[in-house]
């Protein structure tokens, strides 16, 4: 096995919060690793770390002017999945689909069950443990008639509080860093 030591330009920025901002400990702390040679960024927090590499292309355009110019959705999509389930959409998107499948197959609802339904989409991070408090909640000849493929469908994920933070804080603070340092770089 072979070990090569390279020695790329990196630049780091540390962004740490003060008792007197306003959104304290949502963040306490963050690294942002970028790696002018190698277009990648890393990012180490305590509210998650996350890295993402691109493919460098130094004859048309810069790392640092790159990263100027990212949004922040196209950031999230590249350091982040969406792994938690948004409550209300979901909510609504299930409630819809089962009374519509109620109507059709002329079924009655007995509504004293769907709070059941309701928290699990709310506290739920697992798409599964939706479909099981359905199906618990639901009369079986009702479930039955559901099409589960349909239902999953219903489940809308979002990013994770930690991850949209993380975004926020490259657009309001490291952002304006790059592009001050582009005004600088030769």
């Amino acid at each position: 096995m072979k070990v090569t030591l390279q020695k790329p330009k990196i630049i780091t920025f540390l962004v740490t919060q003060e008792k007197t901002d306003s959104d304290y400990g949502s963040c306490l702390w963050a690294r942002f690793y970028i790696d002018l040679e190698n277009y990648t960024l890393c990012i180490e927090s305590d509210c998650g770390n996350y890295s993402y590499g691109w493919k460098p292309t130094p004859t048309t355009e810069s790392f640092l002017h790159l990263l100027s110019r990212l949004t922040s959705d196209y950031l999230i999509q590249k350091l982040a999945s969406l792994s938690e389930v948004d409550g209300d959409t979901t909510w609504k998107n299930i409630e819809d689909a089962i009374k519509e499948a109620a109507v059709y197959e002329d079924i009655h609802l007995d509504l004293t069950t769907w709070e059941d339904v309701k928290e699990a989409c709310y506290i739920s991070h697992d798409g599964r443990d939706i479909m099981e408090a359905i199906k618990d909640a639901l009369p079986a000849d009702l479930w039955d008639t559901l099409d589960t493929d349909w239902l999953w469908g219903c489940v809308e994920r979002d990013y994770s509080a930690q991850a949209k933070r993380i975004v926020t804080i490259f657009d309001t603070y490291i952002k304006p860093k790059v592009k001050e340092l582009l005004e600088v770089e030769p």
